[in-house]
């Protein structure tokens, strides 16, 4: 092989002489590579897009992306849910290798890709559902958690010392395995209990201290006393007890559970007092000679409930115990009579039948109940107690139709719930002399008299003014 000598003054010749043509050849080349290096930016053969159900949820430069976040977004499941078995839905998840231009993309790592994926709920997730009447309500984790809410509502619902005969729900209750991304999920057995009895993930309770009235503590959680009191199925405002809990929420269980029960409990037999007149004390005023004591008795009842309400009670056996011992005491003859600056008042019945419902002092509430309820007729003759002068015959709120009757120095007697009056304001009247009809108007529960006597604008017990 001949070796050709390199001859540096043709070479710039040649560059003289060619100068511009290898000028723009140059750049031409120059370009050329810089489009090609531009191009190769632009084209990325690495790049990949996630899609679940047809939507893109993200890019990746690397498959394996994909596969962390789907291991990641099972693991969250399982964290946050509790539920045992997640599966990953393969089915709506397809990975294409992207091949336009990407320089306006932003790529996902694992961390995000797994928050798109859960996000889209790419997953399916094991449960147990307890549906009423086909309407999901919660979802367990598991098949026996599942039963164990159901067993603990019942169990919530039945009484001690009782038998139980059968148990149904008025409902169509049922456990349905299913896919329960979409539900409410329970975290524990405690709180699935408490949501299924209340209705509420929030259920607020209070317990009865000394000295609270039904009022008082309706005011103090922002409720009426109405509100309370429904709130409380079954429960009786009259008798508030320490240690007592209420509920603040009205309580909307899912589901309506009928238990029927055999119930033995240990009643007290109440009793008795048999009284010795004597004119040597006033009427209302008794003095015991010989104690009296309650007796005892086993009773079985066969007791049908709904939601822990009893609907239905029948008595299947007494058995006594022991018997009770019977009070002995002397009772008051001698009229109470009122006197004052030398005059001195009796007050006679206000009606011929005396049944007394609702006694002077009883609770109601938030206050004491003033006067004593008389049961009669709607109707029946109402008559003034003494001699005195009518000061209000008419309709007063709460009280319904009211004769008021003022008999001077300082006593009045009141009458309420008339149906008819038959005085006017103004009116004398005399001891004996009809002035009313008994009636249901205003805040009355039925055909009652309320009656009052007020000394000095006290109320007194109207019962030490009574012959009965």
């Amino acid at each position: 092989m001949t070796k050709k000598h390199f001859n540096q003054e043709a070479v710039l010749a040649f560059w003289k002489k060619n100068q511009k043509e290898i000028t723009r050849t140059a750049a031409g080349m120059v370009a050329a590579c810089l489009i090609s290096v531009g191009a190769a930016a632009l084209i990325q053969p690495d790049a990949y897009a996630v899609y679940y159900n047809g939507e893109i949820v993200g890019y990746v430069q690397d498959t394996a992306y994909v596969d962390e976040a789907l291991e990641q977004m099972k693991a969250s499941v399982m964290e946050a849910t509790g539920v045992q078995e997640v599966t990953i839905d393969r089915d709506g998840l397809t990975v294409e290798q992207f091949k336009e231009k990407t320089k306006d993309i932003t790529f996902s790592d694992a961390d995000a890709l797994t928050a798109a994926l859960v996000e889209k709920k790419a997953y399916t997730c094991e449960a147990y559902t307890i549906t009423v009447d086909g309407t999901p309500v919660l979802a367990m984790n598991s098949e026996a958690d599942a039963q164990a809410v159901l067993d603990r509502v019942l169990e919530s619902y039945s009484s001690a010392n009782s038998k139980i005969l059968e148990v149904s729900y008025k409902e169509k209750v049922e456990i349905v395995a299913s896919d329960a991304k979409d539900l409410q999920m329970a975290q524990d057995i405690d709180s699935a209990v408490s949501y299924i009895l209340t209705g509420t993930e929030d259920p607020r309770t209070y317990v009865v201290e000394k000295g609270d009235t039904l009022w008082d503590i309706a005011r103090a959680n922002g409720m009426s006393s109405a509100e309370l009191i429904a709130a409380n199925p079954g429960f009786n405002p009259n008798y508030l007890k320490i240690g007592q809990q209420l509920n603040l929420v009205a309580m909307k269980p899912f589901m309506t559970v009928t238990i029927t029960e055999e119930v033995t409990q240990l009643e007290s037999i109440p009793f008795t007092t048999a009284y010795t007149s004597t004119d040597t004390m006033y009427k209302g005023q008794t003095s015991i000679i010989s104690a009296g004591k309650n007796g005892s008795k086993e009773v079985v009842s066969r007791v049908i409930s709904e939601n822990g309400v009893v609907v239905s009670e029948v008595i299947l056996s007494e058995t006594v115990i022991s018997q009770p011992v019977t009070q002995t005491a002397y009772k008051g003859t001698k009229a109470l009579v009122y006197t004052a600056q030398g005059r001195s008042v009796t007050l006679a019945n206000p009606m011929d039948r005396i049944v007394i419902t609702d006694r002077y002092g009883a609770s109601r509430g938030s206050r004491r109940h003033v006067g004593i309820d008389l049961s009669n007729p709607k109707g029946t003759t109402i008559k003034a107690a003494a001699d005195g002068l009518v000061t209000f015959a008419g309709y007063k709120s709460s009280f319904g139709k009211l004769v008021i009757i003022d008999h001077g120095n300082g006593m009045t007697t009141k009458y309420a719930h008339c149906d008819t009056i038959t005085v006017n304001v103004g009116d004398t009247v005399s001891q004996g002399q009809k002035i009313a009809t008994v009636g249901r108007t205003g805040n009355a529960t039925g055909n009652i008299l309320h009656y009052e006597v007020l000394i000095n604008g006290k109320n007194q017990n109207p019962i030490n003014y009574l012959d009965y």
